[in-house]
């Protein structure tokens, strides 16, 4: 086993690159489905021909890559995200993918008129904002009475046995919005909610994934390197005793309209 933990990097701002993001969804290589969450979310969209798509938070655009194999091809689709740097990721991913538009966005406040999308996108940025009852909020303005809003969220206890293993708290961001969360806000907010449950097994050997995941969650990016050899030492002991971790948790998927 390597003794070193040079491939983990913490850049100071969580979302100025793709880096740390690219460091989260390694982790998902090793699931044991065959299809991953974007497509299996992607088929459940109700995506009609010519639809005005708006989707807050992009991150690098992953969910595109999938969802663009699925849904109809006339779309006007705009990307947003808080963050320039992941934008620009997003336009570098995608930019021969589709003609998108790309705008910098506060999903809290959003610079588009009330009733302009058929379809809105949030996926696992909720627990980001400030206020994700605000944001909620803002997305039914934008959104047409005959749209949907698609929102993505992890279950309260994702990737917790990894924590439990290192013997830290399960992070504080995740908390502040989970599915379970959701569950009890969005009827409040819109007329109809729909949930479907994206269960997942992962098995996974490769410690410095592991290591690399861990470092990319903002609660934990700051712990220096005796932290992460200790972690270390605790991961290989589990996977030199079964062979590997496995880790079980749901994505949780809600089709919410006006």
């Amino acid at each position: 086993m390597m003794n070193t933990i040079s491939k983990i990097n913490f850049p100071e701002n969580q979302y100025e690159t793709d880096h740390k993001l690219l460091a989260r969804q390694a982790i998902y290589n090793y699931s044991l489905r065959q299809d991953t969450v974007w497509g299996w979310s992607a088929k459940k969209y109700p995506v009609l021909n010519g639809s005005k798509l708006l989707e807050v938070g992009c991150g690098n655009g992953v969910f595109w890559k999938e969802a663009l194999k699925i849904f109809p091809q006339n779309l006007d689709i705009t990307l947003t995200d808080y963050s320039k740097g992941m934008l620009d990721e997003s336009k570098r991913n995608l930019s021969e993918l589709y003609n998108f538009r790309f705008s910098v966005a506060d999903v809290e406040n959003l610079n588009y008129p009330d009733r302009s999308f058929d379809g809105v996108f949030s996926h696992y940025m909720l627990y980001h904002t400030n206020s994700p009852t605000a944001a909620l909020l803002e997305i039914r303005r934008v959104l047409k009475k005959s749209g949907f809003c698609g929102i993505l969220l992890p279950d309260n206890h994702h990737m917790e046995s990894i924590f439990s293993a290192i013997a830290v708290d399960y992070p504080i961001h995740a908390q502040s919005f989970s599915s379970e969360s959701a569950a009890k806000v969005l009827p409040s907010i819109f007329a109809s909610v729909e949930h479907e449950e994206y269960k997942d097994i992962i098995r996974i050997n490769n410690i410095e994934v592991i290591l690399n995941y861990i470092a990319s969650l903002s609660d934990l990016d700051k712990q220096n390197l005796d932290f992460f050899q200790k972690a270390r030492e605790k991961l290989n002991k589990l996977v030199d005793s079964f062979g590997f971790i496995e880790l079980s948790f749901s994505q949780n998927l809600f089709i919410v309209k006006n």
